[in-house]
């Protein structure tokens, strides 16, 4: 499923033009320190006021996070190295979506008007509406599944749920978004679980992979039903999908409920994280998301 792997560690920190996650290039990072990860999205054109300011990012795609996130550099130095790692992910999982969801939108009005699906056509179709978890045949609950998530929003929790890149599960096992696993050992133990509570962290091959999940997961799970229907409604009010029009309906991510919310909120306004929503990668991908000719 996913074209990006984490190299071996004695692969060269950098790969040139390789394709990731459907018809995206981009440049792979696989940096074992806090200081060459800097040196490296430097050296590629990244820079976060430029990225605000221009709203374009270079397809820069970094595997794992240093162990020294939490030592070597201050947590101002900390937060746009976080920024630059987790932002390219967001997009190009983001543009995988969007490209579903126009291959969606043209099947079901190939169907409307009564034509036939070819045999690749109806096996995607079919893939798609078990891969969404919406019943076959449902196109207005698939549609309401395959959407984005606001990069503001998943920049913010993937900060508030990995310390911005600190935490042992993040640089462990590559989980940016603490999600949990109840029935898999696929995960790690946290140390301060209450007693009786079995649940891991669970553990991802790379980064993009953890991105994946966690945005299947918010176009998923029954929890974020309130989710999917307001960005729904600002789809069809013709309004931006922003963090900040969708944060509040994220109470059941966390234990915490009402403040959780607010602290992403915090996160999203002090440090100017709602600018990530309007960021594009600065390239087309490799090949556009074709669609089927009829």
């Amino acid at each position: 499923m996913l074209a990006l792997a984490a190299p071996q560690a004695a692969a060269a920190p950098v790969v040139r033009n390789v394709q990731v996650y459907g018809e995206r290039l981009g440049v792979v990072i696989n940096a074992p320190t806090t200081a060459e990860l800097a040196r490296q999205l430097g050296r590629n054109g990244y820079d976060l006021g430029e990225v605000t300011r221009s709203g374009r990012m270079p397809p820069l795609f970094v595997t794992t996070l240093p162990r020294d996130m939490s030592t070597a550099v201050s947590t101002r130095e900390r937060k746009p190295l976080f920024i630059g790692v987790a932002l390219p992910l967001v997009l190009v999982v983001n543009e995988r979506v969007l490209a579903d969801r126009r291959r969606i939108q043209a099947l079901r009005a190939w169907r409307a008007r009564g034509e036939t699906l070819d045999a690749a056509d109806a096996l995607w179709l079919a893939g798609a509406f078990e891969r969404y978890r919406a019943a076959e045949g449902d196109f207005d609950a698939l549609l309401l599944r395959a959407d984005i998530v606001p990069p503001s929003l998943a920049v913010a929790q993937g900060a508030e749920e990995s310390g911005w890149g600190t935490s042992r599960f993040a640089h462990g096992c590559g989980a940016l978004f603490g999600q949990r696993v109840y029935k898999s050992r696929n995960g790690m133990v946290p140390l301060r679980r209450r007693p009786g509570e079995n649940f891991r962290i669970r553990c991802f091959e790379g980064l993009i992979e953890a991105v994946h999940h966690y945005v299947a997961n918010l176009n998923t799970h029954a929890a974020y039903t309130a989710f999917r229907e307001r960005r729904a409604a600002l789809r069809r009010a013709g309004r931006p999908l922003t963090g900040l029009a969708l944060v509040d309906t994220l109470t059941l991510y966390s234990e915490r409920r009402r403040a959780y919310v607010k602290t992403l909120r915090g996160l999203m306004t002090h440090n100017r994280l709602v600018a990530l929503d309007n960021v594009r990668f600065e390239d087309a991908p490799a090949r556009p998301a074709s669609l089927p000719q009829r």
